[in-house]
Order: C-alpha cells, then structure tokens, then sequence
C-alpha cells in the first residue's frame, strides 16, 4: 500500500452537467483556482461556442491587415470564448475591449453592429 501524507489536502468538485451549481467538500476550499471553478461553467459545448463566436464576429467588420479592427476581431474571439465559460455577455466584452485598445491608442473607432452590441 501506498504511503500517504496526512498534510496533503483533498478536494471533491460536485457539479452538474449544466454547470449551474457546484459544491464541494474537503480541506483547503479558500484556494484561488477553486474560487475560480465555482465561476465558471463546469462544461460549455464547444461547436455552441464556434457557433455563438462566429455569428457575433458577423457583427464586428473585417479591417486591413495589421490594423487594430483585425486585432479587435482576434481578441474578441479570445476574450468571448473565455466570457461564454464565465455566463458574461457580448456587450460586457467588447466594452472590455474597446476601453482597453483606446488605452493605448485614443484615437480608435471601432466598428461593429451598434444596434447588436448596444454599447
């Protein structure tokens, strides 16, 4: 038999397909990774997520190469992905987005589908 060490701590993550409510039982529960888990979805469909990320990149127009609307589009795409995991909406993230290029370059417009995106 194995030796094991009673300092370790053990950790049950419960949840259920739908991811809507998680608990758990064990030692150690204020870590930050599992603070994390209890935010996220315990599993979001991938081909829902190409599909959901496709049709709002519709919204957001191609621009030239290497220009900050491509590099609007490819973070959006990043950035949205992660938010569908974390049940946070389109208009939270290209909000994010958008303050965030302007940061560094204030004289961005950015174009999307202002009716879609309402921001």
């Amino acid at each position: 038999m194995a030796h094991v060490d009673p300092a370790m701590h053990y950790v049950l993550i419960v949840s259920s397909r739908s991811g809507r409510k998680a608990w758990s039982r064990g030692v150690g529960l204020d870590t930050p990774a599992l603070s994390e888990l209890r935010q996220r979805h315990a599993h979001v469909d991938r081909g829902y997520m190409n599909r959901t990320v496709s049709w709002e990149l519709k919204h957001i127009p191609k621009g030239e190469r290497g220009s900050l609307q491509n590099f609007l589009r490819l973070s959006y795409n990043a950035l949205r992905r992660r938010y569908l995991t974390l049940n946070r909406s389109r208009h939270e993230t290209l909000r994010e987005l958008v303050d965030k290029i302007r940061k560094a370059h204030p004289d961005f417009n950015p174009e999307y589908d202002k009716e879609y995106f309402r921001v």
